[in-house]
């Protein structure tokens, strides 16, 4: 079995939270954009780490909804 846990699945992209102001870093980091999405991403087996401060954390919950 395999014990390292994979919280990204091999050969899916990784979507990215990334700010209009820093998309141009972004961009410079190898980082993709979705015109559809209207999302930037990290392709599918490219190092999400130099992507760390935008990556989408679902492991968190994103609080409570209003009302």
């Amino acid at each position: 079995p395999d014990s390292e846990p994979q919280s990204i699945p091999s050969g899916e992209r990784t979507d990215l939270d990334c700010p209009f102001e820093d998309k141009d870093e972004c961009k410079s980091l190898g980082g993709k954009w979705d015109g559809d999405a209207k999302k930037w991403y990290v392709p599918a087996g490219e190092d999400t780490a130099p992507f760390a401060k935008w990556i989408i954390d679902t492991s968190k919950p994103l609080g409570k909804w209003p009302g």
